[in-house]
């Protein structure tokens, strides 16, 4: 009788609706990132919010880790295995990113105008213009004029996509970070131990 009661409460802590869990993670997440993308295109033309966007984008593996942490520990989940732990961390970037790109494409289509690319074109024109300041040698500023000109060449094809040909790099950049963050959540959110089912 005792067995079959410690049975089933290790299926009750295994079986977790990853799909579900994701989704409802994946908001949490998806709602984050929405925040760090307004951030950004509020620092283009506000520069104190500069103070704002930059530890909120560094913050994103910290979010992630938070929210899968907080619902491992509040649904007492004591056996929370590796693969589990990082299935659910990238279902919860795929999720996040539909999310937050969706948005952001709403924006870019119906609100923007062009803003963001004047935004980014006027940050870059600031840049510019302030140059380099009491550097004498020749080959630092060649150096410094062909990153400016690189530079200047990359925003130009950036600031010259449509608004789904921007969602699309957003998505490819979300996959590509998310892939890379979920492995860290999924490792340091997991619960191994078998002897923690028995206490």
């Amino acid at each position: 009788m005792q067995n079959q009661n410690q049975d089933n409460k290790t299926n009750k802590i295994i079986k977790v609706n990853i799909f579900q869990t994701s989704m409802t993670l994946g908001t949490y997440l998806g709602l984050y990132l929405t925040l760090v993308n307004l951030t950004f295109v509020l620092a283009l033309k506000f520069s104190l919010f500069n103070l704002l966007f930059i530890p909120l984008f560094l913050g994103i593996p910290v979010a992630a880790y938070f929210i899968q942490k907080i619902f491992r520990d509040r649904n007492n989940l004591k056996f929370f295995p590796i693969p589990v732990s990082w299935i659910i961390a990238l279902l919860t970037f795929i999720f996040a990113t539909v999310l937050s790109c969706v948005i952001a494409f709403l924006y870019l289509q119906f609100l923007d105008n062009g803003a963001l690319a004047t935004g980014i074109m006027t940050k870059f024109e600031t840049i510019k213009a302030a140059g380099l300041t009491n550097v004498t040698d020749p080959q630092m500023i060649e150096t410094y004029n062909n990153s400016i000109s690189n530079m200047e060449q990359n925003i130009k094809w950036f600031c010259s996509l449509t608004p789904l040909e921007m969602t699309k790099l957003l998505i490819q950049s979300c996959f590509m970070w998310g892939n890379l963050i979920s492995l860290f959540v999924g490792l340091i959110t997991s619960r191994n131990r078998i002897r923690n089912l028995l206490k």
